[in-house]
């Protein structure tokens, strides 16, 4: 009934699709000579920083069931343990002020938490909405000089009128993009105002890189292939002992290295260096044995 357009977490639409959508609007902004910024707002721990009492008001005003509400609250702040393995830890009984980010729920409720900040910062520029993907903030600016400063000034205060009123803290991790004098002026007036914001060349938006404009930056996937090579290497060890452990390939090692190629594009050396991490998880790494083959023989002609 409250959805907003700006929520892109919904159904049938992934976080990727999100940023093709973001990544497209800056493109044509830049295609059409527009003056752009893109603001990346990051909330400091932000599911260790929700007080129940405050997402309660704001749920209520928006009309969310009561009774799914006081049993959420009764899960999130019931005593728990952390399990590794057959190991467990003390039961923790304080939880202090946080909910749990793995819980269907939590989402719902960041939505509701967000949703007067989020329609605010939608009137700034009505052109140009800010979007949210949960807890992940990107508001993409264009238009001249003068509008698109006002605009993200205005975005700054509501974001810092928002986080004082919810007692969350906003990042100082929250970024500017790209660098120029336009960011750099917003960022000055900003910090005036108390919120501190780095101007910066590269950022990660949904945990794909976004550099602000037309250039694509591959920073980001280089990062999570050379992650992938480190995982690759303890899965292979895991194959040798016990073949079941191959399952970990698809489930580890493949979404770790492939995730955000499909937006940023992959060099064929980038290619070259996904297959051979593929192999080395198998129990043919290190080997002679033709990258393909191996591939396929551990994974099934699909692969």
């Amino acid at each position: 009934t409250h959805a907003g357009p700006w929520d892109s977490a919904v159904r049938n639409n992934s976080c990727v699709r999100a940023h093709v959508l973001r990544a497209l609007d800056i493109e044509l902004a830049a295609h059409k000579g527009d003056t752009q910024v893109h603001l990346l707002w990051d909330l400091r721990k932000f599911f260790d920083s929700v007080r129940l009492a405050i997402l309660r008001g704001r749920l209520a005003k928006l009309g969310y069931p009561s009774v799914l509400l006081a049993f959420g609250a009764v899960v999130h702040r019931a005593p728990r343990l952390l399990v590794a393995g057959e190991c467990a830890s003390p039961v923790i009984s304080r939880m202090g002020r946080s909910i749990l980010a793995g819980c269907p729920q939590s989402v719902s409720w960041v939505r509701g938490l967000l949703h007067g900040l989020l329609k605010n910062l939608n009137n700034v520029l009505p052109r140009c909405p800010c979007k949210e993907h949960v807890d992940d903030l990107s508001h993409v600016l264009w238009g001249t000089f003068e509008e698109v400063y006002q605009a993200a000034v205005r975005s700054g205060k509501l974001m810092k009128e928002a986080a004082d009123e919810l007692e969350l803290s906003i990042s100082d991790k929250s970024k500017i993009l790209p660098i120029s004098d336009l960011a750099k002026c917003i960022a000055r007036s900003m910090n005036e105002e108390g919120l501190k914001v780095q101007v910066a060349a590269y950022g990660e938006d949904v945990g794909i890189g976004v550099t602000g404009g037309a250039r694509r930056t591959v920073a980001g996937v280089k990062k999570r292939i050379f992650k992938a090579k480190r995982r690759a290497k303890r899965v292979g060890m895991m194959v040798r002992v016990k073949p079941a452990a191959v399952k970990l390939i698809v489930t580890g090692v493949g979404p770790q290295q492939s995730y955000g190629h499909v937006v940023q594009g992959a060099s064929p050396s980038m290619v070259a260096a996904m297959r051979s991490n593929y192999k080395s998880a198998t129990k043919f790494g290190a080997s002679r044995a033709c990258t393909t083959t191996s591939i396929q023989w551990s994974l099934g002609e699909a692969a």
